[in-house]
């Protein structure tokens, strides 16, 4: 799709706690329905441009919100002092997003945003037709060193704003070493997080696992294979639970733990259209 034809705006909503939200879309002409993004930790929602261009070639439109302490939106870096005031920006974005979209919108989060996604639709927060998670952010791989767990849990609660860093591998987002480098020279990209929005986090996936047959919505869930960062298995384990009736799951064998941005994108995006029914 031409740039003449794929319209791109960005603009700014208000969180419920007064924190301005900054947004971004990509709308192509006369578009069927609008996907409403909410990105992973450390990241923001311009990384989904390419995603978007993908989508326009359907005629899919693609919103993309900044939650809080990310992106262009207020906020320190990695912080949030409750996981409920996640759920409520991404709430208030979606209802930003249905109020510009023609037809119908389907909130798509990927890693953390995924976790967000699914503990809005679990709390009732979030009541689309369908919705869709990718890589969904719901078990860690690799051992969380127990001092910085303690310190995490004891500073959650006597300074939550304090932030360790993730230590994240850029390495292991995707195969494809341009989407890497890009990643890191990435100035709105941090490897913060605060000691509340670690424990928030944490408490919310003990919360999704749970309630997983309480999710009833048809959703699709997609995670590479070959992640390193976020393990595949546990969105197997909600996906096996959840009762909702038109569930799809697909793993992509290799990939890494950003299927759109990595290498053999192109097989995930016609994986998306083809769900979507676009």
């Amino acid at each position: 799709m031409s740039a003449e034809t794929l319209q791109e705006r960005e603009g700014q909503i208000t969180s419920a706690d007064g924190k301005r939200l900054h947004w971004r879309c990509w709308v192509p002409a006369a578009p069927g329905l609008t996907l409403a993004v909410i990105h992973g930790h450390g990241e923001h929602g311009g990384r989904y441009a390419s995603l978007a261009g993908a989508m326009a070639g359907h005629g899919i439109a693609t919103y993309a919100l900044d939650y809080r302490g990310h992106g262009s939106s207020e906020g320190p870096r990695g912080h949030a002092l409750s996981w409920d005031d996640l759920i409520a920006d991404a709430v208030a974005f979606n209802a930003k997003v249905a109020q510009e979209a023609s037809g119908e919108v389907v909130p798509l989060g990927h890693s953390v945003g995924g976790s967000i996604v699914l503990s809005a639709v679990v709390r009732g927060r979030l009541r689309p037709r369908r919705f869709v998670v990718s890589s969904p952010a719901l078990r860690v791989l690799g051992k969380v060193p127990a001092w910085k767990v303690g310190l995490g849990r004891v500073a959650s609660k006597l300074a939550p704003s304090i932030a360790l860093d993730t230590e994240l591998n850029a390495d292991h987002i995707s195969r494809d070493p341009a989407v890497v480098a890009a990643y890191r020279a990435d100035p709105q990209v941090h490897s913060k997080m605060s000691a509340r929005f670690y424990t928030e986090w944490q408490a919310a996936n003990a919360e999704i696992q749970a309630r997983a047959p309480e999710i009833r919505i048809p959703f699709l869930a997609t995670h590479g294979g070959g992640d390193q960062i976020i393990d595949p298995a546990a969105t197997e384990v909600v996906y096996n639970r959840a009762t909702a009736p038109g569930k799809k799951l697909i793993i992509y064998p290799g990939y890494f733990h950003e299927p759109y941005n990595d290498t053999g994108s192109e097989r995930v995006f016609a994986d998306l259209a083809e769900w979507l029914g676009a």
